[in-house]
């Protein structure tokens, strides 16, 4: 996080105590992801090597997910994406996923 500017948003996956270790010397904003970030996926599904589901929880929103990519890995992925556009696109999302009928992917 070194060369940060103050105004930028470090964007931490709170799952790896190592990266909340040096994000602690930031002293701008910081969004975190993970199980216990501000950005989180929970109930996770993996059944299939082609698919995960779970519900992304943020901003006191708790909205179902199908992901076409298999693995948590990538619904980390998933979420360090979303926790990047938490501050620009993350309200138009939301708005988006509701007037689709509350629901993406399947």
């Amino acid at each position: 996080f070194e060369g940060l500017p103050g105004e930028a948003v470090a964007v931490v996956n709170a799952d790896d105590a190592n990266v909340v270790g040096q994000a602690s010397r930031f002293s701008g904003r910081r969004l975190t992801f993970g199980t216990a970030g501000e950005v989180r996926a929970e109930d996770v599904a993996c059944k299939r090597v082609d698919a995960s589901s779970f519900h992304l929880c943020t901003g006191g929103e708790r909205l179902r997910v199908e992901l076409p990519l298999g693995g948590r890995h990538n619904v980390q992925n998933a979420l360090a994406a979303l926790a990047e556009s938490e501050g620009r696109l993350c309200t138009a999302t939301i708005a988006f996923y509701k007037a689709l009928g509350g629901g993406w992917g399947g």
